[in-house]
């Protein structure tokens, strides 16, 4: 997949569930992706169809920063870009998918 994804692509897969029963399939994704690329992150989401926390990743050549962004340039981009109300995703939203919870972290 890395040889097919240019220079400023990326290749996003899902992760698993983040829960303890799906450690080692997340960890295994999560170590096979950074081989493949030299930048990956991950980041969890809750679907409310699911009942649990998803994790997914992303890999890429370039850098990928999503903490680089503050909750309130996100909220601008999305008055900016967007008509309508977004009802799962904000600023604060962003912050909380891409920063993993402790026990999330340690396992990956």
């Amino acid at each position: 997949m890395a040889r097919l994804i240019g220079e400023n692509g990326m290749f996003v897969t899902w992760g698993g569930s983040a829960g303890p029963k799906s450690d080692d399939m997340a960890k295994t994704i999560h170590e096979t992706l950074a081989k493949a690329f030299p930048h990956t992150v991950a980041w969890i989401c809750h679907p409310q169809a699911y009942g649990t926390s998803w994790l997914t990743f992303a890999g890429s050549f370039s850098p990928i920063e999503p903490l680089k962004l503050t909750s309130s340039a996100i909220d601008a981009y999305i008055d900016r870009n967007v008509s309508g109300d977004l009802k799962l995703y904000d600023g604060i939203t962003h912050m909380h998918m891409f920063n993993l919870p402790k026990d999330v972290r340690r396992k990956l």
